[in-house]
């Protein structure tokens, strides 16, 4: 069986149902994600080894290797805890989610001229970076495994993530082809992200498609509020279906609203993206809609389904 996450093995969505299966898994601790990589009835069917593992109080990465093929994907999870946890809290969902009131340069290189990306985006990439496991950051652990010929050159750095931790995932792909190519190493690396939100303009955005492919990576809910954020907020205003709950007025107002008038510059998906068909639960809010749409666990289904 073929567990690499290639675009090659992706024409059936084999591919995306076990970078989504990764994705799902960032959100559980260590000892968890040990033990749910072991099972052999998951899209990951028992194949992929945890060999780097780091978080603080905003972000949680982890990498894996495939035991058969030797490629090594990195997860990144997406918005986590709630006021019960604060400081996660804030960081993910007000500064990391939202922070795009403010677009800055990309500084990492390799991208064209004129790229940038959100604040938030680029402060979610920093904390990223300043991660270590056994004293190493991502960009060293890499640059180790490829001194010690672990890293096969014909399949690429996987890269996934679900809600932020897919907008994320193309930060980092794009970081660590910068440094990697800056140490000599041209490796390819492919973002395949879930529910991501946009995070950066069309020059950032054109760039990804062109360089990691990331549209024929990129899977959205139909039905899904997020992916429309932040290039489309008159379809957030309208969703959903005929059938389905109605944004209430005063979230359109306050929330959607103020974003619409401060938002800094116009913001891009890197492509149309695969669409997945979910479907309206109408005895749902507007609001509970929206969070029923966005869970890593509906993506999760979704995306396994289209293989079987």
């Amino acid at each position: 069986m073929n567990n690499t996450i290639t675009p090659e093995n992706n024409a059936d969505h084999k591919a995306a149902s076990i970078a989504i299966n990764l994705a799902y898994l960032a959100y559980s601790d260590k000892m968890d994600l040990r033990l749910q990589l072991k099972l052999n009835y998951t899209p990951t069917a028992g194949q992929w080894k945890l060999v780097w593992f780091a978080e603080n109080k905003a972000n949680l990465v982890y990498v894996v290797r495939e035991k058969n093929s030797g490629q090594y994907a990195v997860a990144i999870r997406g918005s986590f805890g709630s006021i019960t946890s604060p400081v996660t809290f804030f960081t993910n969902w007000i500064v990391e989610d939202f922070e795009v009131f403010k677009m800055v340069d990309w500084k990492y290189g390799e991208a064209p001229a004129g790229a940038k990306v959100a604040h938030g985006s680029n402060e979610g990439l920093e904390s990223i970076i300043s991660l270590t496991n056994k004293k190493l950051t991502l960009k060293q652990f890499f640059l180790q495994e490829i001194k010690e010929n672990r890293l096969p050159e014909s399949l690429p750095i996987a890269v996934v993530g679900h809600s932020l931790g897919g907008a994320l995932s193309y930060m980092v792909s794009a970081y660590l082809y910068a440094k990697l190519k800056k140490h000599g190493e041209t490796r390819t690396v492919w973002p395949v992200t879930f529910a991501g939100q946009t995070t950066g303009n069309k020059i950032w955005a054109d760039w990804l498609v062109q360089q990691f492919q990331a549209d024929i990576g990129r899977y959205h809910n139909q039905n899904d509020v997020v992916p429309h954020a932040w290039d489309n907020l008159e379809w957030v205003k309208n969703s959903f279906p005929d059938d389905g709950p109605k944004i209430e007025s005063h979230i359109e107002k306050k929330i959607i609203g103020f974003v619409e008038e401060h938002l800094a510059g116009e913001y891009f998906q890197p492509g149309d993206g695969i669409s997945l068909p979910g479907k309206i639960r109408t005895h749902l809010s507007w609001a509970d809609e929206v969070l029923y749409q966005h869970t890593a666990l509906h993506y999760l289904g979704l995306v396994t389904s289209l293989n079987r």
